[in-house]
């Protein structure tokens, strides 16, 4: 697989796995497991994160796009990924997407449990967030 493939998969995988779990926060609150205002505070713990990860795939895509094509070389286009790191960046796309769904489904009867997930959301979304983030500098700095 060639860097620009893995670059689209990845941005594709990202972009699929945050829209999963903000389907599934939503699901959640229409099935009255969140109030709308507790559903709106696990949006504002994702969403940003959301973007801040979004933004340089897609600006890096807005600024090749724009400029004409230059020919590619040949050790360009021989240039691949370590499969390792392919390995790891696709993982922890999953992981994530998991780890946050099966947090926002744990809704417990008790007077406490919101704020147990929110707390548990935000140390997920830090976690990896900051380790997406290393990936998706490495791939889209220009």
């Amino acid at each position: 697989m060639s860097y620009e493939t893995f670059r689209v998969r990845f941005l594709v995988l990202l972009l699929v796995s945050k829209l999963v779990v903000l389907a599934w926060l939503f699901l959640m609150y229409t099935t009255h497991g969140f109030s709308w205002l507790e559903a709106k505070d696990l949006i504002y713990i994702v969403a940003p994160i959301f973007a801040a990860h979004l933004i340089p795939g897609i600006s890096f895509y807005a600024k090749s796009r724009s400029r004409k094509k230059a020919a590619v070389s040949e050790e360009e286009t021989l240039d691949k990924p370590n499969s390792v790191f392919v390995g790891i960046a696709f993982s922890l796309i999953a992981l994530y997407a998991i780890y946050n769904i099966l947090i926002i489904s744990y809704v417990p009867g008790t007077e406490n449990g919101f704020s147990v997930v929110k707390e548990m959301l935000a140390m997920g979304e830090i976690i990896f967030g900051l380790l997406i983030g290393v990936i998706v500098s490495e791939l889209y700095h220009s």
